[in-house]
């Protein structure tokens, strides 16, 4: 996939569970329900297990301050 340059990557997730999954799509969601719009892109490699890679997660450049913003905010009030 490819994005123009509109977007910005505003958070990694770099681990090897597929609670990253699930955890990226948590944080899709409540972007989602703030008003903006977010895209996920999962760079692991599954021939390993999901060990090696990372999801990436990008936001338009206008939103990126509130996005980062509500990602501490979800981040600090542990509803990860």
């Amino acid at each position: 996939m490819s994005l123009d340059d509109n977007w910005i990557r505003f958070h990694n997730i770099e681990g090897n569970t597929y609670n990253d999954q699930i955890m990226s799509k948590h944080i899709q969601n409540i972007l989602k329900d703030s008003g903006i719009f977010s895209v996920v892109i999962n760079k692991k490699d599954s021939s390993y297990s999901d060990i090696f890679g990372r999801i990436e997660m990008y936001v338009k450049k206008e939103d990126k301050d509130i996005a980062i913003r509500l990602l501490k905010e979800i981040l600090n009030e542990g509803v990860l």
